[in-house]
């Protein structure tokens, strides 16, 4: 764990599989929370402007460097084909809740992207929105990314990304 961390999401693990074989794996990996992120959570929390939405989106891209200033309309090379989607995740229903390490955490179900006739990629970043691929995909709110530590992933005909992710929070401490 990074001691400067201040984000809110982390890949508890991730892999890249082929041929029933984990070829690529990472864990602990931490997110940059964007300024959009930062909004969308405030705005949700105080205010009657957002509502929580039904399903948060998790997807794939191919930015080399993330900034806080990144929108959705910076994603770059986003799969659009062979059974890429980004991945739909319940806000209500598809998360557990533990303390783990002083950590409150909010776990994910087990995500899995695959493809599926041809291959797509490369990916290097999982990004967070509340706004589907299908419809206007650049509108909405991107919440955050995380580096998925592997600037390289090819996922070809018949592989698949799995991974877990949990929010968290912690309480802040000052000390003097």
């Amino acid at each position: 764990m990074k001691d400067n961390w201040h984000g809110i999401l982390e890949i508890l693990e991730v892999k890249h599989i082929r041929n029933g074989q984990v070829i690529w794996q990472g864990s602990h990996l931490h997110n940059i929370l964007h300024t959009q992120g930062e909004e969308f959570f405030l705005k949700v929390l105080f205010s009657n402007v957002i509502a929580k939405p039904e399903y948060y989106y998790f997807g794939l891209d191919n930015r080399a460097t993330l900034s806080l200033a990144d929108t959705l309309s910076d994603l770059d090379g986003e799969p659009q084909i062979h059974n890429y989607s980004r991945q739909i995740v319940n806000s209500t229903t598809d998360w557990t809740f533990a303390v783990n390490n002083g950590y409150i955490q909010a776990k994910s179900a087990i995500l899995t992207f695959g493809a599926y006739g041809d291959s797509w990629g490369p990916v290097r970043n999982l990004f967070l929105t509340m706004q589907p691929q299908e419809n206007n995909p650049d509108d909405g709110y991107l919440i955050s990314t995380v580096y998925l530590g592997n600037p390289d992933i090819i996922v070809v005909d018949g592989d698949s990304i799995s991974m877990r992710m949990a929010v968290k929070l912690k309480d802040c401490v000052l000390t003097p």
